[in-house]
């Protein structure tokens, strides 16, 4: 009966040997983990300065882009200002947003919030504006302009316009009031 004893152990510490060569695999793979999960915090430190040096040069590149765009920005609104028939225009661009707005005696309105006459008087000078000094011909749908606003359009257009404009009104304004230097076509 020694004998099965001594057969019963040693069954059971063969069993207890291929469990602990089992456990020192585990063991030595979860050492394996943790060596490349270092690793791995040490590459997404070294990323993470990376990235912050091309944060900060993409913040640079805007700043300067930022700047390079005012003098046009400032250069197309006092363009515009030249054919309004009143007020100012407003062009801003910073963090590739635009803003486009027309102030009229001290109140900024965005271009969505223009009426269709302030759009009708808006629109071509944006336009004349963005032609520059090249030949041109910008056509002007003034119907929603009233008498007084089209008689100052049409003065301003005059005296600061560059190229030719026509302007579609069904308004007939009166030959008295009509600035000079303009022809009136009825159809």
């Amino acid at each position: 009966m020694d004998k099965k004893i001594l057969q019963n152990q040693i069954q059971g510490l063969e069993a207890k040997i291929v469990e602990l060569r089992a456990n020192e695999r585990l063991f030595i793979k979860a050492q394996g983990i943790d060596e490349a999960a270092a690793k791995s915090q040490k590459e997404i430190a070294d990323h993470e300065i990376e990235t912050q040096a091309i944060k900060e040069d993409i913040a640079e590149k805007k700043a300067k882009k930022s700047a390079a765009l005012k003098p046009t920005a400032k250069a197309l609104a006092a363009a515009m200002g030249e054919t309004l028939p009143k007020g100012e225009a407003v062009l801003n661009i910073e963090d590739g947003k635009v803003f486009l707005g027309w102030k009229i005696e001290g109140n900024v309105t965005p271009y969505n919030g223009l009426s269709g006459g302030e759009k009708m008087a808006f629109d071509p000078s944006l336009g004349n504006a963005l032609l520059g000094d090249c030949e041109k011909l910008t056509i002007v749908e003034a119907a929603e302009l009233d008498s007084e606003n089209l008689m100052y359009a049409l003065a301003q257009i005059k005296a600061n316009g560059k190229g030719q404009f026509i302007v579609n009104t069904c308004h007939a304004p009166l030959a008295v009031q009509m600035p000079e230097g303009w022809n009136v076509v009825a159809l």
